[in-house]
């Protein structure tokens, strides 16, 4: 959360992409806490969005709509998901951001 925090500021001056932040996020996740199938996919999916907000495809609120879509799917799958990764640091930082409720450990 604090590296988003200080990253989001750098997009609004010109200074970063979405995409740039979104793959320096993606490289401290990795550091951090390691690769995980769930993680992987709401990466993949964060990334997708944040390169069709860069070329102008789609606005903040399609974008939001989006990334709300794809964490909602993982909430409803979660408890029935047979290997549950043991730290989804990355899905629970963007629930967490969204104001949806945490996946449950």
């Amino acid at each position: 959360m604090r590296e988003a925090q200080q990253l989001a500021p750098r997009v609004g001056k010109g200074e970063l992409t979405r995409v740039q932040v979104a793959d320096k996020l993606d490289a401290l996740r990795q550091q951090q806490v390691g690769r995980n199938a769930v993680d992987d996919d709401v990466f993949r999916t964060y990334r997708r969005i944040a390169q069709q907000r860069d070329a102008g495809q789609i606005d903040s609120a399609r974008a939001q709509k989006q990334m709300e879509d794809r964490l909602e799917m993982w909430q409803r799958r979660w408890p029935t998901l047979p290997d549950k990764p043991a730290n989804p640091a990355f899905t629970q930082f963007l629930l967490k951001l969204y104001s949806l409720p945490p996946l449950p450990r």
